[in-house]
């Protein structure tokens, strides 16, 4: 196996690749999107995504409910430059569809109402709080990370797989 993957697997930490991917979406414009077999993984990711960029756990306590469908427990946070993932499907004509990946362009009222300007249009649609069965939350998780099982059809341009199961072999 390791005459397989040779220099393509990873030795260092999980923050210093997940350092990596965002030094090269800076250098190339291309999004680079995270894969990861389970839900936990790619809250990791997306946990040192955030912790690269300055957002530590004080911070993401302030944040908003995320959607309880995405099984994610990281609060948002709206802040400009932040990658967000959409999970609902409320507006396709303008790209506002579950999968969706953008990027927090502005925000309007602290966590709770911002503009994202998405990745594969550049449309900009509005995320604003939803409520469901007595739960208020964002339709949306962070979008530095997936499951492979959520990003079936999907189109990366660059990317990384993170087999972060631990129970089983991978």
């Amino acid at each position: 196996m390791s005459q397989y993957f040779g220099e393509r697997h990873w030795r260092g930490t999980l923050a210093e690749a997940v350092a990596l991917g965002l030094r090269l979406e800076k250098a190339t414009g291309q999004v680079f999107t995270w894969l990861t077999s389970t839900n936990a993984g790619a809250a990791e990711v997306c946990r040192a995504a955030l912790g690269l960029l300055g957002i530590g756990e004080d911070d993401l306590d302030r944040g908003y409910l995320p959607d309880p469908s995405s099984k994610s427990t990281l609060p948002i946070l709206a802040r400009p430059g932040i990658v967000i993932r959409l999970t609902r499907n409320f507006d396709k004509q303008r790209g506002f569809v579950n999968g969706a990946v953008g990027t927090v362009y502005e925000s309007l009222r602290g966590n709770e109402v911002f503009t994202v300007r998405l990745h594969g249009t550049g449309n900009l649609v509005l995320v604003y709080p939803m409520e469901e069965d007595g739960t208020n939350f964002l339709p949306c998780a962070y979008g530095y990370a997936t499951t492979i099982c959520r990003a079936q059809g999907a189109s990366l341009l660059r990317g990384c797989i993170w087999l972060s199961q631990k129970r089983y072999a991978a």
